[in-house]
């Protein structure tokens, strides 16, 4: 992949990280002390950001300068998961966030769930996603979102395995 491409690449995820943020680009550079132009550059891709200013808007945006730089480690999320209980609850969140799965959808297709593993843990699975779906329509009323996410999917997860090595 050429320089252009993964300054391309850098910038969109600059971009993504601060729209995420709800942060405009001035506000950024405001933070960073980067000038507004640079920031539009970097997330243009017509310039890459040296090492020092991917620091600073990676501390501003309250992201890792491994997402920036590499890419969302989402993917990591799920697969670096240390059981079966977290891959799968982490997966249902992942899901969840997409808008790719929803309550009504797993519940309302009984026939097309009872040979997928979910299944095995529906009432467990039903709570995530009841707990997901309350979380995403209320996100901004938690005092720290993220550590709700981390203790509501670790919870989930215990219980799955639990069942996991009660079966096997």
């Amino acid at each position: 992949m050429s320089n252009k491409n993964i300054d391309v690449l850098i910038g969109g995820r600059i971009r993504d990280a601060r729209k995420k943020k709800g942060i405009s680009q001035q506000e950024l550079a405001n933070k960073t002390g980067i000038q507004n132009s640079s920031i539009s550059a970097f997330e243009n891709g017509k310039k890459s950001p040296g090492l020092h200013s991917l620091a600073l808007i990676a501390k501003a945006l309250n992201v890792s300068m491994d997402d920036l730089y590499f890419g969302d480690s989402s993917v990591d999320f799920i697969e670096n998961a240390p059981d079966k209980g977290r891959k799968i609850a982490n997966c249902i969140y992942e899901l969840m966030k997409e808008n790719v799965i929803s309550c009504s959808e797993i519940y309302n297709r009984r026939e097309e769930t009872d040979s997928v593993l979910l299944f095995r843990f529906s009432s467990e699975v039903k709570r995530l996603i009841d707990s997901l779906r309350v979380f995403f329509s209320k996100k901004n009323t938690y005092p720290n979102p993220d550590e709700y996410i981390k203790q509501l999917i670790g919870s989930v997860a215990n219980e799955i395995n639990e069942q996991i090595v009660s079966i096997e």
